[in-house]
């Protein structure tokens, strides 16, 4: 019998056959919840997000661009999405409110 090298799937690719339609971060804030996954989704993500700021030749740190997009899905969607978050991603920084969910106005958290 011959055995075949099974390449694994990444992260964001299984998050596009969940939802191909929807923005990956937002499917990844929805889906994941476990921690690995979303360490895995987050690199894969600021790799990504690498590509295109390369492409656009803009000098800005891909990691840091990623946490605060991320940062602001997941605060956008509030409650448990952004507590699960933080939790894995401790102050993942927010483009308008900051750098944790304490500092989120009442309402958002």
């Amino acid at each position: 019998m011959k055995y075949m090298e099974i390449e694994p799937i990444s992260v964001i690719e299984r998050l596009k056959q969940i939802d191909p339609k929807r923005n990956v971060a937002y499917v990844a804030a929805d889906h994941l919840t476990d921690p690995l996954d979303m360490i895995r989704f987050m690199n894969e993500y600021a790799a990504l997000t690498a590509e295109y700021l390369a492409s656009k030749g803009m000098k800005i740190d891909p990691f840091e661009a990623a946490a605060t997009d991320m940062g602001y899905v997941t605060n956008h969607m509030g409650g448990e999405t952004a507590r699960r978050w933080s939790e894995v991603f401790e102050g993942l920084p927010h483009p308008y409110f900051g750098n944790s969910l304490s500092s989120l106005p009442g309402d958002l958290k």
